[in-house]
Formats: C-alpha cells, sequence, structure tokens
C-alpha cells in the first residue's frame, strides 16, 4: 500500500524488477531486435485502484514519428497555417509535416508530406482530408521532445 517508485531494468538476457531502489526479482527473458517496449499498468481486478503519478523511458531513441488521424473538413479547405505547444530540452528537435488529399484513407493522389514553413505555414495543397504527423529527434538517450497539442487553421 502507498506510493512506491518501481523500475523495470533491462539487462543481457532479461530484466530486473526494483521496488523503492531495491532489487526484488530478475526474470530470463528475450525479443527479438527491433521489438519495441511500451509502458502499461494495470491493477487487473481494480482493487486496490491503481494510481500512475508519471512513467518514463530511461532511453528514449535517436528518433521517431507520430502520424496523426485523417481529418475531414467536410469540403475542400485550404490548409493555411499549425501552431502547436511542445518542450524541447537541449538536443531535441521535432518537425511538424503535413499532407491533404480528396479521398478519405491516403494514398497515391494525396500530397507529398511537407515540413512546415516559417511560422508554422502550411504548403499542402487545398484538399478536403488532412493529415499531420510529427517527427522527434534527439541526440541525448536521456531526453525527448515533448509534443502536447496541435491547432491548425483553415478556410
Amino acid at each position: 500500500s502507498g506510493f512506491h517508485l518501481y523500475r523495470v531494468q533491462p539487462i543481457t538476457g532479461g530484466f530486473q524488477f526494483y521496488v523503492d531502489g531495491a532489487l526484488k526479482t530478475t526474470i530470463n527473458a528475450t525479443f527479438p531486435n527491433g521489438t519495441p517496449l511500451k509502458i502499461a499498468a494495470s491493477a487487473f481486478a481494480g482493487s486496490p485502484a491503481l494510481s500512475v503519478d508519471f512513467a518514463r523511458v530511461a532511453a528514449y531513441p535517436a528518433s521517431g514519428t507520430f502520424t496523426s488521424s485523417v481529418f475531414d473538413a467536410g469540403a475542400i479547405a485550404n490548409w493555411l497555417n499549425a501552431s502547436w505547444t511542445a518542450s524541447l530540452p537541449t538536443g531535441t528537435s521535432i518537425v511538424i509535416e503535413t499532407r491533404s488529399g480528396n479521398v478519405a484513407t491516403p494514398d497515391g493522389t494525396w500530397s507529398a508530406w511537407t515540413a512546415t514553413g516559417t511560422g508554422g505555414s502550411i504548403s499542402s495543397p487545398a484538399g478536403r482530408y488532412f493529415q499531420y504527423r510529427v517527427r522527434y529527434a534527439t541526440t541525448d538517450a536521456t531526453q525527448t521532445a515533448v509534443f502536447s497539442d496541435i491547432s491548425i487553421l483553415w478556410s
């Protein structure tokens, strides 16, 4: 009961599990190279309630990409400008790219991905559908950019 600090430390051939800084157990396990690992927390049966104050990855990859779902403007739209909120620790960066099209599922008729310009200007052509992606990069495995939100201006 109470609050605890949990740490899962990958080691050669397995993982070490710590609670409040004390090693509790080690398991042997291997994953194929390139297998993405994710953070998950669960109380399984729901009792007692689980509360997670924060979760973090101790080593971030050098790069990564988030691709949004497709936005439907309901009619042909002119995509004008993007503004976003992000935290960029030293050594990290993000690039916002956009594309547009006139069919709901991106295909060869959609525009190519293009980076937003100065001030967030969007160069994707007019179209009914729109999508953005965020490309992350870091030169420090202990730091990553945090992308919080985005607003798209269109007419």
